[in-house]
This record gives structure tokens, sequence and C-alpha cells, in this order.
């Protein structure tokens, strides 16, 4: 039977229905190996759910926060025109009180009862 090749029906059983223990085995180790790649797949896509799940929540934060940001922006603005229609009719004189205003050290509400925070 030199050259002839021989088709393999992909059955485990030989012709008088004995199967071959290393065949068993190996079909074990196949249905191990599928359950295994089946709860890797699970859990990749548990995973990819909770990473989207948390991006949409962050954007939700982002979008909160920068109409906040915005809203903050309106308002020194709006203060900052109220200051300056202020400055007009000031008896302090003719300085800038804003820009001196936003020289001046930040106050430290705490300094004033004594404690000491490091804020750097």
């Amino acid at each position: 039977m030199e050259g002839t090749l021989v088709a393999w029906s992909g059955s485990s059983d030989d012709s008088q229905g004995v199967v071959d223990p290393s065949d068993t085995k190996q079909q074990r180790r196949r249905q191990r190996n599928r359950v295994a790649a089946q709860r890797s797949r699970k859990k990749h896509t548990e995973k990819a759910d909770e990473l989207h799940q948390q991006h949409e929540q962050l954007e939700q934060a982002n979008a909160g926060l920068r109409r906040e940001i915005e809203g903050l922006q309106q308002e020194i603005k709006a203060w900052s025109q109220v200051l300056a229609q202020h400055e007009v009719s000031c008896v302090l004189g003719g300085r800038n009180l804003l820009l001196d205003l936003l020289a001046a050290p930040t106050p430290r509400p705490w300094a004033l009862e004594g404690l000491e925070l490091d804020v750097s």
C-alpha cells in the first residue's frame, strides 16, 4: 500500500468498537480547553462592558465639570463687570482694584483661627 492514502473518518472507534484511551483523554482535554476558552471570552466581554460603563460615567462627569467651569467663568465675567462699574465711583481713588485683588495672596481662613496647615 505504498503511496496509497487512507481517509480518516474522524471517529475514535476502530472496527471492533474499542475506544483508544488516548482519544478519550484528548477529547476530555479538548472539552476542558473549550470550556476554559468560553470562560475567558466571557470574562473579557464582562471587563469590556465594565470599562464601557466606566467610560460613559466619566464622560458624563466630565461634561458636568465642563458646564460648571463655563458657569464659573460667566460668574467671573459678571463680577468683573460689577467691579469695573464700582471702580468708577470708588472713593479709594483711581487704583485698579481688580488687578490688586488678583495679585493679592489667597486668603486662608484657617490662618485666622491659629491652625497650621501645609497647603503646598
